[in-house]
């Protein structure tokens, strides 16, 4: 069983990844976005997505449940609007973490930052 390749890849553990030494300096220079699902299981509402923003200087986590990915461009657009009013200052740079599969998604997260 030792010399089963399948065997081996499960046993596999992936490291974690290097802590950054340069965060940036002030709140909302950089934020970090991710998309999630579709999930096995829906929550109450029906969503099988989520999207997280994470705030780069703060480490802040905002959380938003979506029923459809496509619903990121309008989540974001209010999601935007909301942490520049609450900390009073622009949004200068948004990041994703995962490849995407489409670039349509891209256009219109830049498209809203202008």
């Amino acid at each position: 069983m030792a010399n089963c390749i399948h065997y081996l890849m499960g046993k596999q553990h992936r490291g974690s990844f290097n802590k950054s030494s340069q965060r940036k300096e002030c709140q909302l220079d950089l934020v970090y976005f991710d998309v999630c699902g579709p999930m096995k299981i829906k929550t109450l509402c029906g969503s099988s997505y989520f999207v997280t923003f994470i705030d780069d200087y703060s480490r802040k986590v905002w959380a938003y449940a979506m029923k459809t990915k496509d619903q990121v461009s309008d989540i974001f657009k209010m999601f935007h609007l909301m942490v520049e009013r609450q900390i009073g200052k622009p949004l200068k740079c948004i990041r994703q973490t995962m490849v995407m599969n489409t670039l349509k998604l891209l256009i219109n997260i830049a498209r809203l930052m202008e």
